[in-house]
């Protein structure tokens, strides 16, 4: 029974911190407050949701056509704000990495959302009168 008892415990201390620490989320999205296709000189908010798994003490970076995004900071939650980056373009590419505590190293990337931007259109009217009495 001594034996047994000490193989358990064994396992237990071999696989109990890769149960506890450094687990990834299983996966990540992203989503935007706007969907997908938006106007032209339009802001965006993307937010990440981690899936189940790791602690939850998790840092994020967003990621803009491969590369940081502008402006990005270590949140959930990513503004991009045309005013302070300028518009985004159609094919723009959005994605984030999401790692758990640093000491893990233990990163999952996002789906990526590819941005659909369609031009303002300015409007044009115009009026035509006869020189016609109508009273």
């Amino acid at each position: 029974m001594g034996i047994k008892l000490h193989g358990k415990l064994l396992l237990l201390l071999i696989f109990l911190p890769a149960l506890i620490w450094g687990q990834c989320p299983s996966s990540v999205s992203i989503s935007t407050d706007t969907g997908n296709t938006i106007c032209e000189n339009t802001s965006v908010t993307f937010t990440a949701t981690p899936a189940a798994g790791g602690s939850g003490n998790y840092s994020y970076q967003w990621q803009m056509n491969g590369s940081d995004a502008p402006g990005a900071t270590n949140n959930f939650q990513y503004f991009y704000d045309y005013l302070n980056f300028g518009k985004l373009n159609n094919g723009d590419n959005f994605t984030v990495i999401v790692t758990e505590d640093p000491d893990t190293g233990c990163s999952v990337t996002s789906n990526n959302i590819q941005m659909t931007v369609n031009p303002d259109r300015v409007g044009s009217l115009s009026i035509q009168a006869s020189n016609t009495d109508i009273c």
